[in-house]
């Protein structure tokens, strides 16, 4: 998938690729209003504020838990 544009989660230059990925979607009108959730084991202080720079709709930092992931989507779908 590397050759499709998709980050590689093993190389360094995840994050970078990443927000680069994010940034060419949110270019892109149909797909403005569509979540894009940063999911990183980057700390927190290096990755979310770029993240969030870039367009990215929410941060989460690995490990998290599925309460965690389900209140980030409660939140873009306002799920009781």
């Amino acid at each position: 998938m590397e050759g499709q544009g998709f980050p590689d989660r093993h190389s360094g230059r995840s994050i970078r690729d990443g927000l680069l990925a994010t940034a060419a979607v949110r270019k892109i009108y149909p797909l403005r209003s569509i979540p894009i959730v940063a999911i990183t084991a980057f700390p927190k202080d290096l990755a979310r504020d770029k993240a969030l720079a870039a367009g990215c709709d929410a941060y989460l930092e690995k490990p998290f838990s599925v309460e965690d992931l389900s209140a980030v989507l409660h939140g873009f779908f306002h799920i009781s």
